[in-house]
């Protein structure tokens, strides 16, 4: 299901082989649409994949699947290992040892041209001489498909990626989003197993990456092709994926959906990655399967947090992430809090120490006092109360969203 579209998508088996995607509102009666014809696509399993270069062991053990039709994040920052798992992937690079499989079939050790995969590239890599349609079908026509199936898959790919009308154009004449459209469309014409894609979006402006992450996804989607992507943009993989895998010095840090990494990350890595996150210091109090009992202070309430907590004792100093958006501050002098809302609790006082306005949204650093020692981000409403700079505010936290992490294993 595409939840930001509010539709759910259905492989539907096609006349002549393959398979093709229809769309059905899940709150409405609009009936079934087609979307245009895939080939089927399976499951791709990575088992143990190493890769050192030299005494740097750039992808260290790591396990994953990737289901039929997902779309699959890569996401950490520079140097954790993606881009060499992707070139494995693609076979541009051999692993040291372990296994990736298509299915069934054990792709390991076979060349490029013999995994039938689709590659978007940062740099787009278009043929500056050939037409839209010719850089679309170049691939068509390595492959030797008779030319009325290459028109047709053409204008497929053309109409299914907003390329309408601009078949005869060269890339000169092209903005930078329709250049990597049709990219995009000249890896997806050939229905490859596999779909992979590097950094697809870094070169461009900030609102048309906006309006590409939607595109491209609703593409992947409708296409119904497999795609694993890469990015070190926290905002890309949160607002595109179906899953992400988290990585760092070339191991899985979390494999989950995006709310569920965001919202309960497996680490202090992956909190902070993902986003800004305040970490707090809390005693543990008692503890069970899903709760942990804390306090901040032996003479502060004690509430309940959802935690990822393994070995602990009661007594230990465990990590507590609050996210800036379930910080709330109030003005000292009124401080006024609704009683009514069980779910906010006192957490201490603090004093602003910078605010930054961002259009929907203002961010504060505050600097936290006793038992919130530290600065601390909290992100608030812009149309909301105007804080100033050294003013003192009383802070409250939604223990619903806060989350205990598992102790620094060095600590």
């Amino acid at each position: 299901m595409d939840a930001d579209a509010g539709l759910v998508w259905r492989k539907q088996p096609a006349v002549g082989g393959g398979s093709f995607l229809q769309s059905q509102c899940s709150n409405c009666t609009t009936p079934d649409v087609e979307l245009g014809t895939v080939r089927d696509v399976t499951d791709i399993h990575i088992d143990g994949l190493v890769k050192t270069f030299g005494s740097t062991r750039a992808v260290d053990g790591i396990s994953l699947t990737v289901n039929s039709g997902e779309m699959f994040f890569l996401v950490g920052p520079s140097g954790c290992g993606k881009t060499t798992l992707l070139r494995m992937l693609a076979g541009f690079t051999t692993p040291d040892s372990g296994q990736i499989r298509f299915g069934s079939d054990d792709v390991t050790e076979l060349a490029p041209n013999q995994r039938d995969i689709g590659m978007v590239f940062q740099g787009y890599a278009l043929w500056p001489h050939m037409t839209v349609a010719e850089n679309i079908s170049f691939g068509l026509k390595m492959r030797k498909v008779a030319k009325e199936e290459i028109d047709s898959r053409v204008s497929e790919v053309i109409e299914m990626t907003g390329l309408t009308g601009m078949g005869n154009r060269k890339p000169n004449a092209l903005s930078g989003g329709q250049q990597q459209r049709v990219a995009l469309a000249r890896a997806l014409v050939i229905r490859p197993n596999l779909l992979l894609l590097d950094e697809p979006l870094s070169n461009l402006d900030a609102k048309l990456r906006i309006e590409m992450r939607r595109e491209i996804r609703r593409i992947c989607k409708q296409s119904g092709t497999t795609a694993i992507y890469v990015t070190h943009d926290q905002d890309e993989a949160l607002s595109m994926s179906d899953r992400m895998a988290v990585l760092n010095a070339g191991q899985v840090q979390q494999c989950d959906t995006p709310v569920k990494s965001y919202r309960k990350p497996a680490s202090k890595f992956v909190a902070e990655f993902l986003g800004e996150a305040n970490l707090v210091l809390a005693e543990l109090v008692d503890l069970d399967d899903q709760f942990a009992q804390v306090r901040l202070a032996a003479d502060r309430p004690k509430f309940h947090v959802e935690h990822a907590l393994t070995q602990a004792r009661p007594g230990a100093a465990v990590p507590l992430m609050i996210r800036p958006a379930d910080l709330h501050p109030v003005q000292v002098d009124s401080e006024i809090i609704s009683s009514a809302n069980s779910d906010l609790i006192p957490l201490g006082h603090a004093r602003v120490l910078d605010t930054q306005f961002f259009g929907a949204t203002t961010s504060l650093a505050v600097q936290g006092e006793f038992p919130l020692e530290g600065v601390l981000r909290i992100q608030t409403p812009a149309q909301g109360v105007d804080f100033i700079e050294g003013e003192r505010v009383a802070l409250y936290g939604s223990q619903s969203t806060m989350w205990a992490l598992p102790q620094d294993p060095s600590s």
